[in-house]
């Protein structure tokens, strides 16, 4: 049986490798409420909700995380992260009950299934994710909360990458779902803080602010008067800047130091004849099996960075991303090249910028350096969701083998994607030795440059150096 929810305080400062993160300040979420945390990227709110949940090893944290009842915190908090976290070759009862199935405690089928009937999905229970809408993903991942039955939540942007519609019904759910909890919410939206919360914070490079939450019970209404107001006031304190603000996240740095090649990569002429369907087939069906080259070397890759990984949240949605790339990319890559004429066996000849790729790959997966590995895979899916997100709502009326390739690299999965793994080197970067960060740096060059280089070739034909 759950325990009754404690209050919770942290009380307390961190840094990573000397530098400050946030603090001193004094938080206290209370016992059965929501608790809302707003901020600008990069004041440490992620952090914060890492360090309470016991998942964070390379913050440096001074202070004290206390309940009220004295107990200690461990085995009493459900983490709910920004991406659903469901692994693909398990259905969602399997899903749901993984954490059980891990502590040795048995699938408990029957409380599962009258969990995902609470959340309007008993009809799914055997259904794997790549069959359940963003909407429905999500639930499944509050199903799996709230099976773990403990009485700290931790929500950080669960529903980020959702349409506004199904975000409003996942709140709602929410709010229905976990009311006897002690739930801290880590949110970048005004909108979502000022209908879910009992209690608004804002975090910044100067400390935390309150801020009075509407009158409203939880969740209010979008169209309330009050709440309204509040989203408002919030909007133009989060416009308000601060020095932090000001900075660079790390993964933007990094690209502007190779803004010329990043534009002449996303925006080549390449990608844009693809996306208007005048690319001629054979350069395309030449692209595909040149690119098909660097699967094997970038599942060793993601593997690696997996293995590197500072905890297990950060690993899974990287186990999850492996998972599509040698399942329904793989897939496409063998329908459109045989569709095409060609054949993946045996292999082409790799052209030289293939080649060069292919050893980069190769140097990052052995380095031992997670940061090297995800500067690597960050300029890989980055660029390309910067040259076919603008060519996404054309992707219907086109062939499957221009079409499918632009919707496999745009829209919120594929976002979420990159923001994970931008978010990876974001997080790690403060820490990162001098080494480290220039290895990681001249990673990121040299990608940038292959990626535009690749594409040169490709409209070339991949001609005979």
């Amino acid at each position: 049986m759950r325990s009754a929810p404690p209050e919770l305080t942290i009380d307390g400062s961190a840094r990573i490798g000397g530098l400050a993160v946030f603090g001193p300040l004094r938080l206290s979420l209370a016992a059965g409420r929501i608790t809302c945390l707003l901020g600008p990227s990069g004041v440490g709110k992620t952090t914060l909700l890492r360090l309470i949940a016991g998942v964070d090893d390379v913050t440096e944290f001074t202070g004290t995380i206390t309940a009220s009842d004295g107990l200690p915190l461990g085995g009493r908090m459900a983490l709910m992260a920004q991406g659903d976290l469901l692994l693909p070759w398990l259905d969602v009862l399997g899903n749901v009950t993984l954490g059980a199935r891990l502590r040795g405690a048995g699938r408990e089928t029957q409380r599962a299934l009258h969990i995902l009937d609470r959340m309007g999905l008993a009809d799914h229970a055997h259904k794997r994710p790549y069959a359940l809408s963003g909407g429905q993903k999500q639930r499944v991942a509050l199903a799996r909360t709230l099976m773990e039955d403990r009485p700290i939540i931790l929500l950080d942007e669960p529903f980020s990458a959702l349409d506004a519609r199904t975000r409003i019904q996942m709140q709602d759910l929410t709010a229905a779902h976990l009311a006897d909890r002690t739930v801290l919410m880590v949110t970048h939206d005004p909108a979502e803080a000022a209908r879910m919360g009992h209690a608004i914070h804002i975090l910044s490079e100067t400390g935390l602010e309150d801020v009075a939450p509407p009158p409203a019970p939880v969740p209010r209404a979008v169209d309330d008067p009050e709440t309204l107001a509040t989203q408002g006031r919030l909007f133009a304190r989060l416009r308000t800047p601060a020095r932090q603000e000001k900075l660079m996240r790390p993964t933007d740095h990094l690209k502007s130091l190779v803004a010329e090649a990043w534009q002449a990569a996303t925006r080549h002429a390449f990608p844009d004849q693809l996306a208007a369907g005048t690319l001629r087939e054979d350069r395309m069906l030449a692209y595909l099996q040149q690119d098909y080259l660097f699967i094997e070397g970038f599942v060793r890759l993601l593997a690696s960075a997996i293995a590197h990984a500072p905890s297990l949240p950060d690993a899974i949605p990287a186990a999850q991303f492996l998972g599509l790339i040698s399942g329904p990319e793989n897939t496409y890559f063998l329908r459109a090249i045989e569709a095409l004429g060609g054949q993946v066996s045996p292999p082409v000849p790799a052209h030289p910028v293939t080649v060069e790729f292919q050893n980069l790959m190769q140097q990052a997966a052995h380095s031992g350096r997670y940061a090297q590995m995800i500067a690597v895979l960050s300029v890989a899916e980055w660029t390309y969701l910067d040259w076919a997100s603008p060519h996404a709502d054309k992707a219907a009326n086109l062939p499957f083998w221009f079409g499918e390739w632009i919707t496999l690299h745009s829209g919120a999965g594929f976002e979420g994607v990159v923001a994970y793994l931008r978010g990876q080197l974001d997080q790690i970067w403060p820490g990162l030795s001098p080494e480290d960060q220039q290895a990681a740096r001249a990673a990121f060059v040299t990608a940038t440059r292959l990626e535009r280089a690749f594409f040169d070739a490709a409209l070339a034909g991949y001609p005979a150096p």
